[in-house]
């Protein structure tokens, strides 16, 4: 077995995946899930979903550095140092958690896909530390000043909806830009070239 799928089961112990060491990947969404020690050594696991389990420790699986996409939303995460060995992570999925610092993860260069909405973040420099990014999620945070992603050429996608952003000039020189939704906050501009278009962002 390489694939196993069980969302919104009433499964607590997990103790049996310990044999499972041929998985790769992994989804446990929406469970009763309070331990996750048994995964600590499914070292072929390249996709791994974890969303609203109340677990709270993520130690156990720090070692497993062959994951590319990864994913607990809905988690009350605040540290995410265990992901920060993760070198070959290229999706990460942390929507609606209780991080405010990035910072332990940003030698993960080979981030594609960034999903941080609704945290608690406030700080959009280090988002400058991943030039391969594609599509960016930062709704519902605390940011202001988005001039750090003016550098992300790769862009493609960006949602930075109910923030404090005001400008969005700074994203004029994206190229490949071809989303943008920027609503529930008041923007400055009213209309703004990007990617070669126009983009309106609604007040």
């Amino acid at each position: 077995m390489s694939v196993l799928y069980i969302p919104k089961s009433e499964v607590s112990d997990i103790t049996p995946l310990a044999k499972c060491t041929k998985l790769t990947q992994l989804y446990l969404m929406f469970s009763k899930i309070d331990n996750i020690a048994p995964l600590k050594n499914l070292n072929n696991l390249f996709n791994l979903h974890l969303d609203s389990n109340p677990f709270t420790d993520y130690s156990p699986i720090a070692g497993l550095t062959n994951i590319e996409e990864f994913g607990s939303r809905h988690s009350n995460i605040k540290n995410i140092s265990f992901l920060s060995n993760w070198s070959k992570l290229k999706l990460l999925y942390l929507w609606d958690n209780d991080i405010s610092d990035f910072s332990l993860i940003s030698n993960l260069t080979n981030l594609k896909t960034l999903e941080l909405s609704y945290n608690d973040i406030n700080d959009s420099s280090l988002l400058i530390n991943y030039p391969l990014l594609t599509q960016i999620y930062l709704d519902g945070n605390n940011i202001s000043d988005i001039s750090p992603l003016s550098d992300i050429n790769s862009l493609q996608y960006l949602s930075i909806f109910g923030n404090h952003i005001s400008d969005i000039s700074p994203l004029s020189k994206l190229s490949n830009l071809g989303t943008l939704n920027a609503d529930n906050q008041t923007i400055s501009l009213n209309k703004i070239s990007v990617g070669g278009g126009i983009v309106y962002s609604r007040k």
